[in-house]
């Protein structure tokens, strides 16, 4: 008699004979759940790209050097691993503790994003020599001190803080 309940032989038998099924479920399910993430983990990717190719045309311009893939496997993809794992786990945090004030996971790629387009701008700067990047660059750092008090061009800015409070 059939009373739509399967036994656990059955249930294990139809789990390991359609293991690609399961595996494909498993699959969908943990990018349906991480798919929030899509659009700053791009938009981090391509950042990450044009910081390689801006790099790559100062190096090559400035120093000389040839395409290197050993230096993109051992820095670049491992930096955006490291940034899209964390950015995974903060997700997750916050999705397990119901956190939506602020969304850390987006904080940290506002970072990283700041980060990258630093040193995009920095390299820019280098590359062509432009005295539009570098008048931008003295605007937002004059603003940034306006707003904070820090100087992000001193490298002692805990000295700095440390003397203007005395």
């Amino acid at each position: 008699m059939d009373n739509g309940i399967m036994s656990i032989e059955e249930w294990l038998r139809d789990i390991f004979t359609n293991t690609y099924s399961v595996c494909a479920g498993a699959v969908a399910s943990i990018l349906g759940y991480f798919l929030p993430l899509k659009d700053p983990v791009n938009l981090l990717l391509i950042f990450f790209v044009v910081d390689c190719i801006i790099g790559y045309l100062k190096n090559r311009k400035l120093y000389k050097q040839k395409f290197s893939k050993r230096k993109i496997f051992e820095t670049t993809i491992p930096r955006m691993m490291a940034v899209t794992i964390f950015m995974m786990l903060l997700f997750s945090l916050d999705m397990t503790f119901n956190q939506d004030m602020v969304q850390t996971y987006m904080i940290v790629g506002y970072f990283v994003g700041g980060v990258l387009l630093f040193n995009i701008w920095k390299n820019l700067y280098e590359l062509t020599r432009w005295d539009a990047f570098l008048n931008i660059g003295e605007m937002l750092q004059k603003n940034v001190k306006d707003r904070t008090g820090m100087d992000v061009d001193n490298k002692n800015n805990k000295e700095a803080k440390h003397e203007s409070n005395n």
